[in-house]
């Protein structure tokens, strides 16, 4: 009928998991999602960033819904889902990593937790170890001497360190619902709303801080929540924490200081990592 309004029905969700030479853990990933997925109308996107381990192929083979993004080179973590980012078509994308095995009931309820809270323009669950202790994923800003400890692996020489619990928020309950300053970016549910107000990923951020630099922004007229009710595991792949090298030192560096320079924060500096 001439000037009636078609309306499109958007999906519930649309998953964005970023590849490069994870398949031995991409495929577990996405089995179990789509095991785990029932009620919910879902789009599952894979962005490979020239992975050379054959993992295209597998995913082609055993998951053909599965929507590929092809790129020729390594676009690094934000701009890769930024492929995603800038054209889902639902009413929430779940950021995570191939890593991830998703458990029983966890998108339903992120699902329901972000229709229910429409102040929430992100949320994530609870994130377990491969042994089912507890991943630290919720976190306070960090300050500038923190973020360069962390990137050289000093804070490991000071684990009970009263600096590093406050960051990485060990003096709160994590069996409860609250608003976050940030989460980290295996498991992200950002709101299309709040997408198109805020912005996607920060490109300049290779790898590092743009998870930090996403939440901050969304922070500003909405809510980042922590939802401990669900899990999910993540840390099968070898994670940067355990990457040693000069190359992910420079990188994290690199996106330290891009970060603090972006957001005004060197003032912040004043932290100083000793024993208790």
């Amino acid at each position: 009928m001439a000037g009636k309004k078609i309306e499109i029905m958007m999906k519930d969700l649309t998953i964005s998991i970023v590849n490069y030479n994870s398949k031995e853990h991409i495929l577990k990933c996405i089995e179990s999602i789509y095991a785990h997925g029932e009620g919910i109308d879902i789009d599952v996107y894979v962005v490979d960033n020239n992975s050379t381990d054959g993992s295209v192929d597998d995913i082609k083979k055993n998951y053909p819904d599965v929507k590929l993004i092809m790129n020729n080179e390594n676009r690094g973590f934000g701009d890769a889902n930024n492929q995603v980012l800038k054209r889902f078509n639902s009413r929430y994308c779940l950021i995570t990593n191939p890593d991830i095995i998703i458990l029983s009931g966890t998108l339903q309820e992120l699902v329901k937790f972000m229709d229910a809270n429409k102040d929430a323009g992100a949320v994530g669950c609870k994130v377990l170890n491969p042994d089912r202790s507890l991943q630290y994923s919720c976190r306070r800003y960090p300050s500038f001497i923190m973020s360069i400890s962390r990137g050289l692996l000093i804070d490991s020489i000071f684990p009970n360190n009263k600096i590093i619990k406050k960051y990485l928020m060990m003096d709160s309950e994590h069996d409860k619902v609250m608003p976050v300053e940030w989460l980290t970016g295996c498991c992200l549910m950002v709101r299309h709303e709040t997408i198109k107000e805020v912005g996607t990923f920060d490109k300049n951020f290779f790898m590092y801080f743009e998870d930090v630099d996403i939440c901050r922004r969304i922070n500003k007229n909405w809510k980042v929540y922590y939802l401990p009710d669900v899990q999910m595991i993540h840390g099968y792949q070898s994670n940067s924490r355990r990457i040693g090298n000069l190359k992910h030192k420079l990188i994290h560096l690199k996106s330290a200081i891009y970060f603090f320079k972006k957001h005004g924060l060197f003032t912040n500096n004043t932290d100083v990592l000793q024993e208790n």
